[in-house]
């Protein structure tokens, strides 16, 4: 038996404080010209947005790994992916506000 809904709640919101912080580490790596990825995004905060999702998804893994926890049930991940990708107009302004003042 996994544990409850609100244990893994926790777990994802410790990923994406976490996270937001790292998102002018994202950014460079993402806009670095070496890797001339602006010809397959349109919009770099779409891609960076894809790269914040990508990191809390991961630190919810590790965060799981290092608690011994067992994994969420597929129910339940599909409540917690839910949860993650509906905050995506947060992430984006959060985003916008950190290039804003990286500019």
């Amino acid at each position: 038996m996994s544990e409850s809904d609100e244990f893994y709640f926790r777990i994802q919101d410790e990923a994406v404080k976490a996270t937001l912080t790292q998102i002018q580490s994202i950014a460079q790596v993402f806009r670095n010209p070496l890797y001339d990825l602006k010809k397959t995004v349109e919009s770099d905060i779409d891609f960076i947005l894809g790269g914040v999702f990508g990191q809390i998804i991961g630190n919810a893994g590790c965060l799981l790994m290092l608690r011994s926890v067992l994994r969420p049930s597929p129910e339940q991940e599909v409540k917690l992916n839910y949860r993650l990708f509906s905050k995506a107009p947060e992430f984006k302004a959060k985003i916008q506000e950190v290039l804003r003042t990286q500019s």
